[in-house]
Formats: structure tokens, sequence, C-alpha cells
């Protein structure tokens, strides 16, 4: 993985392959916009479980 990260990742050797289909891109864009917009438009945020170990820091940090 070293070696990889190192030498090949985000490198000339990336390439575009024109077989690739980003066509689901749409809808994976639109769920990811419907998502947020909901979360925003909400009375409140949202929160962790009750018992989660990060719980504590949210609570911690006074956000409601």
């Amino acid at each position: 993985m070293k070696e990889f990260n190192d030498k090949s990742y985000h490198s000339p050797q990336d390439e575009m392959r024109p077989d690739w289909d980003f066509a689901g891109f749409v809808v994976l864009a639109r769920f990811a916009f419907d998502v947020a917009r909901d979360i925003a438009n909400a009375d409140r945020l949202p929160t962790w479980n009750p018992g989660d170990e990060f719980l504590p820091a949210r609570e911690k940090s006074g956000v409601k």
C-alpha cells in the first residue's frame, strides 16, 4: 500500500477510461442533496444514539 501511495496514487499514471459510466452519479448527487436539505430544514440537528461513544463530545460542545 505504501508503495502504491508513494508511486502511483494521483500521479501521471492516472488515466480516464472511456468505458466508465458515470450516469449513476446524478442519482447519488440528488440523494446527497435531498439528505442535506432535509437536515438543514429540520427543527433540530441529528445527534448520536444514546450510549454512543461520541455522544459525550456532542453534549460537551453545547450544540443542540
